[in-house]
């Protein structure tokens, strides 16, 4: 992880307390940065990344690939297909999968078999969104009823 604080003119590293460097998200969520990553799960720093701490109790898969947030929680997703929350007082996290699974669908068919590479999907879930909204037209919104969706490629590109 690197700073910069001249607009890329120059960079340090930022790394203490970072257990594992293959970083594959990247959140600042008010005064909070958040790294996840691969195989070392999710990091909080509250000194702007000079200092990191792991938040990884209840997080059964380590590659943290989207992080967001919405009021007071911070979502993550990771490789797994898992969603859920993290504490940053606790380090708990929380899967909403369990309870609240999302289910991903071809957009074509709504077949819920193995989703092809390159296809257009379709997700649907209980408690996605704080409220319940549609689009007022075109182009199409970014964010409904307070929420929005990060989309993860199979190379972790969001």
């Amino acid at each position: 992880m690197f700073l910069s604080t001249d607009e890329g003119a120059n960079w340090k590293a930022v790394n203490t307390g970072l257990t594992k460097l293959d970083i594959l998200s990247l959140s600042i969520i008010g005064n909070s940065f958040w790294a996840g990553t691969k195989g070392g799960g999710v990091f909080l720093s509250t000194s702007r990344g000079e200092n990191w701490v792991a938040l990884n109790d209840g997080l059964t898969d380590l590659n943290v690939v989207c992080i967001t947030g919405l009021g007071s929680k911070v979502y993550l997703g990771t490789g797994g297909n898992r969603v859920g929350t993290v504490s940053s007082g606790s380090g708990a996290f929380i899967s909403d999968s369990a309870a609240n699974p999302i289910i991903s669908v071809s957009a074509a068919s709504y077949a819920s078999a193995e989703l092809a590479p390159e296809s257009i999907v379709a997700a649907f879930g209980k408690d996605l969104a704080a409220a319940a909204e549609q689009a007022a037209g075109i182009p199409l919104p970014t964010t409904l009823g307070g929420s929005s969706i990060t989309v993860t490629d199979s190379l972790s590109n969001c």
